[in-house]
């Protein structure tokens, strides 16, 4: 009995899932390896009832299998040639076109006119494997690495000075919202030719406190957060052999903050980003866009499928530029809804935004790209250093308005004056190199906004240069009665392929950015 149909339904999921091992959790992957294994079987059974020949319903169904869960990948890979020649690829057109190619092999004419069968069937066999292989074996080499490095960040973790608060049902909510890649004031308009001072003034006549001087720890999104909700400087994930980033993001899910706010008898929300990584399912309460039933990563890989064209018109908010506006929009509607419900609780939410894919311009109209969709900064930017900063400059004037509409609702709605933390997780990246240091303005990628409101208005605790690691030492001691010392400020560096490789660029963060 040929196989292949079966191993080109392992191929579909695994090889998708093995560039996201770090970010997905294994059991995710385990309800769509059923379904295609299901669909190979069913289609394979259908096929031999009707025409009672084995190797044909095997070699069919592999057709069947490959025109339904690689059109995606074909469609991608078309797009970036048209636009490299200044077009864009036709969905429609590419879609119709594959079924009629797809079709056409797996027909009985196709079958009856191949000499030689088994030989056919036997070179499926071979190709499945082979295709299949790989993605296997690096899934669990991934797999392997995830659990030996996560247990290494447990341990540290263990050794950890416990956090006590003292909180009782009359303590602050507590919002922290990570605008990703916001730039400090005087950046945006040394090297972007932005004026951000309209917005700032608002949050400042608001009741905000403007750290104007603030720069991020860590130039990379993972790490800086994982910094900042754990309070320390995590470079000891230099002893982490490889570039798996599971643990970086395990210091995100497990987070010191996190274990002491639970402790405090505070409830732990999460409103989802179109990351990963930030998806904090296992929160108190999680709260998402579109469909509740499918998971992130099952969204993933129908947004490879030749189904996503007719998906993308229901419910099922599949990856893409209208999801990240969906996701956007729905952090800031969600912080204003549950503002009103009762505390005391913690919100995290991380909004992908000024941070490219630019899909608003200054008003909120929606821009739709020609690339395939990514969520790339920096080097990963796929346009020039001018459509990076006219497109960085119209979003933050969009994403600026969003904030104060949620500020204003979350100040109005709360029982009790809240505690707000507006942060950049890093700043912008147009003139930011993340695989050769050298070539990094680090004043522009370092720099951050970074705003405070508390209840009492006593910010005497903090400081213009005040860096993420310090923000919560700052609000608990301030709040909750701990006396935890802060950290001295350090900036550093990181490769994107080699992100616990760290240096430190703390004395460089006045060198002015050149093209």
């Amino acid at each position: 009995m040929p196989i292949h149909p079966f191993l080109f339904a392992i191929y579909i999921v695994i090889s998708m899932y093995v560039n996201n091992a770090s970010q997905v959790p294994v059991d995710h992957m385990f309800r769509p390896l059923a379904f295609f294994l299901l669909m190979a079987g069913v289609v394979y059974w259908i096929l031999f009832r009707l025409s009672k020949d084995l190797n044909y319903s095997a070699y069919a169904a592999s057709w069947a299998l490959l025109w339904l869960g690689l059109f995606g990948h074909l469609f991608q890979a078309i797009n970036l040639a048209f636009v490299a020649a200044g077009s864009v690829g036709n969905e429609t057109i590419t879609l119709i076109a594959w079924t009629l190619i797809m079709g056409f092999l797996g027909t009985p004419t196709a079958w009856r006119s191949i000499r030689n069968k088994k030989l056919v069937n036997d070179a499926l066999t071979a190709f499945a494997i082979g295709a299949a292989i790989f993605p296997v074996f690096t899934t669990a080499n991934a797999l392997f690495a995830n659990q030996r490095d996560i247990k290494f960040v447990q341990m540290w973790q263990s050794e950890q000075p416990e956090i006590h608060l003292e909180a009782g049902a009359d303590s602050p909510d507590i919002y922290y919202i990570i605008l990703d890649g916001y730039g400090r004031k005087d950046i945006l308009q040394d090297t972007y030719g932005f004026d951000n001072s309209e917005f700032l003034s608002a949050l400042s006549e608001r009741g905000f406190y403007i750290a104007d001087s603030s720069n991020s720890n860590y130039m990379q999104t993972a790490l800086s957060l994982a910094s900042s909700m754990n309070m320390e400087y995590v470079n000891f994930l230099t002893d982490v052999d490889d570039d798996n980033r599971a643990p970086a993001y395990k210091l995100l899910e497990s987070s010191r903050l996190r274990s002491a706010l639970d402790e405090a008898g505070y409830e732990t929300m999460d409103i989802a980003s179109p990351v990963l990584f930030t998806q904090l399912t296992d929160f108190d309460q999680y709260h998402t866009p579109g469909s509740p039933f499918l998971t992130e990563f099952e969204k993933l890989i129908l947004s490879v499928t030749t189904l996503a064209p007719l998906l993308r018109k229901g419910e099922i908010m599949l990856p893409g530029y209208e999801s990240h506006r969906v996701y956007t929009l729905y952090s800031f509607d969600k912080l204003s809804e549950l503002a009103g419900k009762p505390g005391p609780k913690f919100i995290f939410t991380h909004v992908v935004g000024p941070h490219p894919p630019f899909v608003f311009d200054a008003e909120g109209n929606p821009i739709q790209s020609n690339q395939p969709y990514v969520v790339n900064d920096a080097t990963g930017f796929p346009g020039s250093q001018e459509n990076y900063i006219r497109g960085y400059v119209e979003q933050t004037q969009f994403i600026n308005q969003l904030t104060l509409q949620a500020v204003d609702a979350i100040l109005q709605n709360s029982a009790r004056p809240p505690i707000i933390i507006i942060q950049g997780d890093h700043g912008p990246g147009g003139y930011t190199n993340l695989n050769i240091e050298e070539e990094s303005c680090h004043r522009e990628r370092g720099s951050i906004l970074n705003a405070y409101y508390f209840p009492n208005q006593d910010y005497a605790s903090l400081s213009p240069d005040v860096t993420p690691v310090n923000t919560f030492r700052i609000v608990f001691n301030q709040y909750f009665g701990t006396k935890l010392p802060l950290l001295e400020n350090h900036v550093y560096f990181s490769y994107w392929d080699d992100p616990y490789n760290f240096v430190e660029v703390t004395d460089q963060l006045d060198e002015v950015c050149t093209p």
